[in-house]
């Protein structure tokens, strides 16, 4: 849905959109001159609004009840990338995943990983990092 340009973002056509799988909405930005395309949380957005500039990829903008479809700009607050990180870690609400022990395949060193990170994936994963896994890629 087409929405009303709000400085700071006066020089793009923005489009409000609804992601399902991430299951909050984005807004789409056009550059009005080149026609290169952007997207950003809609969340992002309205904050962007209400101080007047655009945030940077360093600010994050976090939701205080962690419901990402509630952007009532009171609920928004901005924090830096590893603030939001240690937020998500610190959540006891939040998915945990099975951790899996594995072996890598260079150098034969135990390591854990997240079971979703395993499975479906190429077998890069069976490698402690990815240094090894190009060592490991030269030999074969």
């Amino acid at each position: 849905m087409k929405i009303t340009s709000i400085y700071p973002f006066t020089d793009y056509t923005v489009y409000k959109v609804f992601h399902k799988k991430q299951g909050r909405y984005y807004a789409q930005l056009i550059n009005k001159l080149d026609k290169t395309r952007t997207t950003i949380t809609y969340a992002k957005y309205l904050l962007s609004i209400k101080l007047g500039r655009i945030l940077s990829r360093e600010e994050e903008v976090d939701h205080k009840d962690n419901n990402k479809l509630n952007d009532d700009i009171d609920n928004l607050h901005i924090l830096s990338t590893e603030d939001n990180k240690q937020k998500w870690i610190d959540d006891p609400n939040r998915k945990r995943h099975r951790i899996m022990k594995l072996t890598c395949r260079y150098c034969e060193v135990e390591f854990e990983r997240e079971e979703r990170q395993v499975l479906f994936k190429k077998s890069s994963n069976y490698f402690c990092s990815k240094e090894h896994s190009r060592e490991w890629s030269k030999f074969r």
